[in-house]
């Protein structure tokens, strides 16, 4: 089992013309952010990378993911 710290922000956003659904998680943090963009490939979804966001999170990347 993973082990999540922190409290994060998720939000949903649509992007480009074809309103592409995305998930961005964060926490609520000053400064600049290093992003990570991860796709979960033809097979999977983006709520069964939820565990690997939020391990991201914690190290302090922004992450959106498609």
């Amino acid at each position: 089992m993973a082990v999540i710290k922190g409290t994060y922000t998720i939000e949903k956003h649509f992007i480009g013309r074809d309103k592409i659904p995305t998930l961005w998680f964060y926490r609520e943090t000053e400064g600049a952010k290093p992003v990570v963009i991860a796709l979960h490939g033809w097979t999977g979804n983006k709520e069964g990378m939820l565990t690997n966001c939020l391990r991201m999170a914690d190290a302090g990347f922004l992450h959106n993911f498609r």
